[in-house]
């Protein structure tokens, strides 16, 4: 048995974190619509964001829209740390998600290694 634990790390400049945005709470919904009109000099885009404005729009234009969330799973905070009883220990291997700060990782396969880490190992099913 291989034990996998995907963990999600965002930069602190997150597009799903609503601090990234001036005028926008946590659970609030971002959608495409709302920002193609967005221009450089006139958007509702934070100071903190890590992404630009044409990353946001590609983003929103492949998903439609983005529930944003309060700040969590920032990269080298206790937020990113697991919950005991869980230690790193635990598991045979990390995967980390989320870490583009243009875009949502909304699953463990996205963008990461682990498709081909249980390729490699020959696993053929997976309990969640």
């Amino acid at each position: 048995m291989l034990t996998i634990n995907v963990l999600e790390e965002h930069p602190i400049g997150h597009v799903s974190l609503a601090a990234n945005y001036t005028d926008k709470n946590a659970f609030d919904c971002i959608t495409y619509d709302e920002v193609k009109a967005w221009t450089e000099e006139n958007n509702g885009i934070g100071e903190r964001a890590e992404f630009t404005l044409p990353e946001l729009k590609k983003f929103l234009s492949e998903v439609g829209s983005q529930v944003l969330r309060p700040d969590h799973s920032i990269q080298k905070t206790p937020g990113v740390e697991l919950t005991p009883p869980l230690q790193a220990s635990d598991f045979d291997i990390k995967i980390i998600k989320g870490t583009d700060a243009a875009k949502e990782a909304y699953s463990g396969f996205d963008e990461t290694t682990l498709h081909e880490t249980l390729q490699k190992k020959d696993i053929d099913q997976i309990f969640i």
